[in-house]
């Protein structure tokens, strides 16, 4: 009997065991009824040299951005069920409107606001870059730099501004716990990824509207939505 009753006592103290070392799975959906957004930049391997972020893209190009000026006018929360397809999309409660500029050269993350959050589990971001005022002027984004060619020895200079909106609809990345929101509070960041904006683009065959205009709808959809639930 004593020996039944160690025996048991050891099984339970594994078990145990077992359980305290097993990682707790991340949250399964985003579902919360208050949402915190930030936009945060990662340049990634680009070099910092003279003030300038310098990369090459995928097809060659050596490109040092001076400047980045981009917008932001909608960030909202898109619930699995909806469908982009189709007309007639109503705003969700979690839509935040704002009138954000910001500069990605300084590679910074910044909280721009919050809202309340729905009872449905969400899937995607919806972000407009739409037209704001920088300098008098209403722009969707601004880059300013220079690239060079593969193999060209002189570089080409830019000042390149795209005053299209853009609306773009990423993806919600895997969520984790965080301890320091409160229970069904939410945080929402939209990482951006500028050093890779410009792949694909043959540089010198557009013309400074559409460079602009391409590498805002590259850096939406390329980004990643980074979540985390409070518990």
């Amino acid at each position: 009997m004593i020996t039944a009753r160690l025996l048991l006592g050891v099984v339970l103290v594994l078990v145990a065991c077992d359980t305290e070392l097993e990682p707790e799975p991340p949250p399964d959906s985003l579902v919360a009824t208050r949402v915190h957004y930030a936009l945060a930049t990662d340049w990634e391997d680009a070099e910092q040299v003279d003030g300038a972020r310098v990369f090459t893209t995928d097809l060659g190009y050596t490109v040092g951005l001076t400047s980045w000026w981009q917008s932001t006018t909608n960030l909202e929360l898109v619930a699995c069920t909806e469908d982009f397809r189709h007309y007639g999309h109503v705003h969700d409660v979690s839509q935040l409107e704002l009138q954000v500029i910001e500069e990605l050269v300084a590679g910074e993350t910044a909280v721009v606001g919050e809202a309340d959050g729905g009872d449905q589990p969400y899937c995607g971001l919806y972000q407009i870059m739409g037209t704001v005022p920088l300098d008098g002027v209403e722009i969707t984004s601004r880059l300013t730099g220079w690239y060079r060619a593969p193999g060209a020895a002189e570089a080409v200079r830019f000042d390149a501004v795209d005053t299209v909106p853009v609306s773009v609809l990423p993806n919600l990345a895997v969520g984790v716990w965080d301890d320091t929101l409160d229970v069904d509070e939410a945080h929402v960041e939209l990482v951006r990824y500028p050093a890779r904006a410009l792949d694909g683009l043959v540089l010198e065959a557009l013309s400074d509207l559409d460079l602009a205009f391409s590498a805002s709808q590259a850096l939406g959809w390329d980004a990643e939505v980074h979540w985390a639930l409070g518990r």
